[in-house]
This record gives C-alpha cells, structure tokens and sequence, in this order.
C-alpha cells in the first residue's frame, strides 16, 4: 500500500509541472506578461477628434417697432386754411400738398416784391451808365466832385437792388409757407382741422405723417451679450409678428445708442426692415431674433465642460494621455456651448463623463480601439 501511495504522489507531481508548463508557454507565445491583472487593463473612453463647422445661432429678444420718421405737422405761418386736398389716413409723398391756407396778402406782396426788384434793377443801370460816363470822360471833362457823387450813386443803387431781391426771396418763401406739404413719404393720421379754421405755429395735433416704409425695430441686449456677439452689425435680423406669424423680410441693424442705459446695463440696437405692406406699425411689440453665423467652431454638450474659478475647461486624450484643457465659449445653443476652436489636431474630445482621478492616465479611445481591432 506504500509502495501505491508512492507511486500515485510521483503521478500527481508530474501533473502539476506538466501543467504549469503549459500555462506558462501559452503566456509567452500570447505575449501577455505574466504580473499583468484585470484591473491594469487600459481603460478606453468614448472620445472623437475635433470637427469644426460653420454653424448658424439665433437669440431672441423682444423690440418694439419705430418709425424712422414721424412728426406733428404745423404750418409756418398764421392763416386761415382754404382747402385740404387730402384725406386723414391717406398715404402721401414727399412734397404733396396737405393743406393751403389763405393766399391773397401773401401773392400781392410776393408781386409788390417783384416789382421793387425791377425797378431797382432799373435804377441800378441807370446809375451804373452815368458813374462809367463821367469815368470815361476824365478829370478834365468832369470835377472829382461829381465823378465821386455818380460812384456814391451807383454803390447806393447796387445795395437797394441786393435789398429788393432779398424782400423778394422772403415775399417768395412766405408764399410758399401757406402750402403745408409733406416732408417725406408717409401715411397721415386724423386731419383735425377743417376749411376756414384759423391755424397758426402754436397749433397742436394738426396732423400727423408717419413714415412706414422702411420701419425699424428697437430692442435691448446687456453690455455681456454685446461683447460676446462678434460682429453683431452684421448678423442677420429675423421678426415674429404678435400673431405668431414669421415677417417675410429679412433685416439687418443699422446703428446702436451711444451710451449704456445705466439703470438696466443695457444697449439699444436699431434693425431696419422693408415694410411695404405697412404690417410692422409704430409702437407694436415684435419678437426678433439675431441669426449670428460662427465659422469653424467646436460644438459640445453643456454637461462635458468643467467650470473653475479661471475659466472653462474640457477634457481631451492628448498623445494617449487625458488632459484638461481651457476653452472659450463663443455662444449657447440650447444644450450646448459653441466653441473657439483652440484644439490641437492630434486631440481627441471625450465625449462621456469620466471621473477627475482619470486625469494624467494613458488610457484609448473607443476610435482607437476599434482600429486596432
């Protein structure tokens, strides 16, 4: 019974050494190194190289339309009105005749002007001829005396005849004063006056002309949304009507206030619209979008960018190994950040969230991993 004991130790132990051989061959030809365990395997994260693209962002804000031009009209002189050849709420260009006061007084003195500059015109040729006879003629025809007294004459003839053309000028403008006329094109409002009413300088709610085409939109944006807007002259103005409805002309700003309004930290911008069928009216409140195009920009998730006291971060599988790196945010885009593309080519996004202790690790990419594969 010893001696079979013996025999099957001897059996086991050759099993033993057998075994452990082929376990340790089969390590050395798979090239795994014997010491490596599961938990040193290399961790692979989703991650992807940096694609940039043109991209389009809108912001709304809420404006309120305003007339480029829109003035209370009142004549220049006082009158009593003699016809109104127009109609309240017509839409009128610039120079039409809205209403004509009373011109009687106004022509005979525009004549009676005229007339002063004939006869002043005569005068002066007269005084001019006789001052270049005596000039002619020399001393020996004529004294000192009177070649100065024709001189005086004529100079006197000359400053009457400025002086008549220039009462001629006032005759002419004051006649020209009882037509009120339109400044600029426009619609007017209610005409609250009538013919044979007595209407001066001082009169109030005359009427009214607004200007509708083009119209401009006023809306407010804060000194950070300025400042981060790049270019914002230049983004393209988009309106939505009080109905819901999309206004079929693009626009596009034209200026800004000079000055922040203090109590708000805000800035008024202007965009100017096409309005030819008078849908945008003075005072309506729109909503306006600003479509600002980015060129060659990182998008990413809100949730992947870390945020520090200095600044904002994201992380990247730079040469194997996972970094932190700062970005800049040009703009939001409902979930996410668009941003200034300052990755380096060989930089791979990760796209997952990982766990801060992963920082300064080598670790793969799910893109690396498939093409090793």
């Amino acid at each position: 019974m010893k001696k079979d004991s013996y025999k099957n130790w001897i059996i086991t132990f050759l099993l033993l050494i057998i075994i452990s051989g082929g376990y340790v061959l089969y390590r050395l030809n798979h090239n795994v190194p014997a010491e490596k365990t599961k938990s040193e395997a290399a961790v692979v994260l989703d991650a992807q190289p940096a694609h940039p693209q043109d991209i389009t962002v809108s912001q709304g804000f809420i404006g309120r339309v305003v007339a480029v031009n829109s003035v209370n009209l009142v004549p220049y002189l006082s009158g009593y009105i003699e016809s109104i050849p127009v109609n309240s709420g017509q839409p009128v260009e610039k120079g039409d005749v809205l209403i004509v006061l009373r011109q009687d007084e106004y022509k005979a003195a525009y004549a009676s002007a005229y007339a002063a500059v004939l006869s002043s015109n005569a005068d002066l040729q007269n005084a001019e001829k006789q001052y270049q006879r005596l000039l002619k003629a020399g001393n020996k025809a004529v004294s000192q005396t009177e070649l100065d007294n024709a001189q005086t004459a004529y100079l006197t003839a000359q400053a009457a005849a400025k002086q008549a053309e220039a009462a001629f000028e006032t005759a002419r403008i004051n006649l020209n004063y009882t037509l009120v006329r339109a400044p600029f094109d426009g619609v007017l409002g209610n005409i609250d006056a009538s013919v044979g009413a007595f209407i001066s300088p001082s009169t109030n709610n005359l009427v009214r002309i607004v200007q509708y085409d083009p119209a401009r939109v006023a809306f407010s944006v804060t000194d950070k949304e300025f400042l981060q807007r790049e270019n914002i002259l230049e983004d393209k103005a988009v309106l939505w009507l009080a109905d819901g409805s999309k206004y079929p002309h693009a626009g596009k700003i034209v200026y800004t206030e000079n000055a922040l309004d203090q109590s708000t930290n805000t800035l008024v911008l202007y965009a100017e619209f096409a309005n030819p069928q008078q849908k945008l009216i003075p005072n309506a409140y729109v909503k306006i979008f600003l479509e600002h195009v980015y060129k060659q920009v990182i998008v990413l998730p809100k949730r992947l960018l870390q945020f520090k006291d200095d600044g904002s971060y994201a992380y990247v599988v730079r040469q194997g190994v996972v970094e932190l790196v700062p970005v800049e945010i040009l703009a939001e885009q409902e979930d996410n950040y668009v941003l200034k593309n300052t990755f380096l080519p060989e930089d791979y996004i990760v796209l997952q969230d990982i766990d801060a202790n992963l920082l300064g690790k080598k670790v793969q990419t799910a893109s690396q991993k498939t093409g090793e594969m």
